[in-house]
């Protein structure tokens, strides 16, 4: 009954984002560049934002299991679920059906550099707490700082408040990219709102979820599994080599989707942590 429950309320969901995305389209072109694009970014991932503050609202700081009120896995798997989608899964069908129609598809280079160029940030910054705890976790001794010792709770609050300073930093990042291609390169901006080129890198504000979880004083932080920072990080870097030289076939979307697939295949045979906080698989015999 959970499962059907929530296939269909899955369902439900897709024509309902539908609806919201076209109507971000239809008041962006009615407004300012910039207020534009914010009101259609917001709009794109307004579905995605709710549920993140759903689960949010319901988590539990004082249990470690998701069985028993720890929402953050879960968030944590939607929001590079939502990214991967987005680069491999939204993209890759497009290149390839476009492919199809003709062999070769031209784009903004420029535009896709820098949207490029901004999700290398954003991996960056999703890397940064899982190497930091990584780094410092496998200590057997307490390491003594100045007066403080070094212990398991503070490595988790150190992780806590990178992950918020990240996320606000990375919030300013994106902010400065709308500003920028809205001012800096309108007359281009202008063909790729019309062609929607930029949709799938409306996610930057899927942080929000980590600043929401500070000021209602949930423990959600970046602290993401190994395992899901790396196949985020290759597959920006695969994305990037693609878009590099501003065409497209049907060959490389043909690419793109088959690196979905393997994700999917890999995450399908991936334990599921008991520990938020873990950059490993806890209690696995």
């Amino acid at each position: 009954m959970p499962l059907l429950t929530f296939a269909f309320a899955f369902v439900a969901m897709i024509p309902v984002a539908n609806l919201l995305g076209f109507a971000g389209q239809e008041f962006a072109r009615k407004m300012p560049n910039v207020s534009g694009i914010l009101i259609e970014t917001a709009f794109g991932s307004i579905v995605e934002i709710i549920l993140f503050l759903v689960l949010i609202a319901k988590h539990d700081n004082e249990h470690g299991s998701s069985e028993h009120g720890n929402m953050i896995p879960i968030i944590q798997a939607a929001i590079l679920g939502s990214i991967l989608t987005n680069l491999l899964l939204c993209l890759g069908p497009c290149f390839f059906v476009g492919g199809l129609r003709q062999a070769s598809q031209q784009f903004h280079s420029s535009i896709s550099e820098v949207g490029t160029g901004l999700l290398c940030v954003a991996a960056f910054g999703l890397l940064i707490p899982s190497v930091y705890y990584s780094a410092l976790k496998g200590s057997a001794v307490p390491i003594a700082i100045g007066h403080d010792t070094f212990t398991d709770a503070v490595l988790q609050h150190n992780v806590l408040k990178i992950s918020q300073i990240t996320s606000i930093l990375l919030m300013i990042a994106f902010a400065i990219f709308i500003w920028y291609n809205a001012r800096s390169q309108h007359s281009i901006f202008d063909e790729v709102l019309e062609a929607d080129e930029h949709r799938d890198l409306d996610h930057e504000e899927d942080l929000l979820v980590v600043i929401v979880g500070w000021i209602m004083g949930k423990d959600m932080d970046l602290n993401f599994e190994i395992f899901m920072i790396v196949l985020l990080v290759l597959s920006i870097v695969v994305v990037g080599n693609f878009l590099r030289d501003g065409e497209s076939n049907y060959l490389e979307g043909a690419l793109l989707m088959i690196i979905y697939v393997i994700i999917a295949v890999a995450a399908w045979y991936y334990p599921n942590p008991d520990v938020a906080t873990s950059n490993g698989v806890a209690g696995i015999e």
